[in-house]
Order: structure tokens, then sequence, then C-alpha cells
């Protein structure tokens, strides 16, 4: 079977429903159980070496921000894609990196 192409920016931003398709993608860089069960993944630790800057920096703004309403993430949207295109070269599908579709 033939692996997908990455999702475009557009299409990772937002789906038909209006809300972002990284929304589970977050939890990558959040603090608690789910966070460090993720960053286990060999995608995570490929991000944490070919991009170790953008990590950190994701890290610090997503341990630090309340995702209380997709508002106060948007201003991250092209440093997010920046990870989740690292990212995605390492895994077959999205579900892998928790994109929903």
């Amino acid at each position: 079977m033939q692996q997908k192409p990455p999702l475009t920016f557009l299409e990772f931003a937002l789906n038909e429903n209006g809300i972002p398709r990284y929304d589970n993608f977050i939890i990558f860089f959040q603090n608690g159980v789910f966070g460090e069960q993720r960053r286990q993944l060999l995608p995570y630790k490929k991000l944490q070496q070919e991009a170790p800057n953008l990590e950190r920096t994701l890290r610090f703004i997503f341990s630090r921000i309340k995702m209380t309403d997709y508002g106060s993430v948007m201003p991250f949207n092209r440093r997010l894609y920046r990870a989740y295109i690292i990212m995605r070269g390492y895994v077959n599908s999205d579900k892998e990196l928790a994109i929903t579709h």
C-alpha cells in the first residue's frame, strides 16, 4: 500500500468542522503521562534530533498554554506544522501522530 502524502498546511490546520486536525498531536508537547508516552516514540525522537530548537520551543509553549480554545493555539500553527512534517517522515499514516481526518 502506498503511503499518503503529508497534509497541506490548510488541511493540517482545519477540518471541515472547523476543528484543527492537529488537536491530539499537541499531546506530544504537553506535560503529563500521555505526553511522556508519546515522546518515547521514534517520530518524536527524530524531531528532537533534527530540530531541537523547534522541539524545545513547542514543549515550552504547550507546557504553559491552557488548551481551553483553539484560538490560543493558532499563533503556533506554523511551528506545529513544521514538527508534523518532520515527524510524518517516520510514520506510515497520520493516525500514528494522532492527526484526525
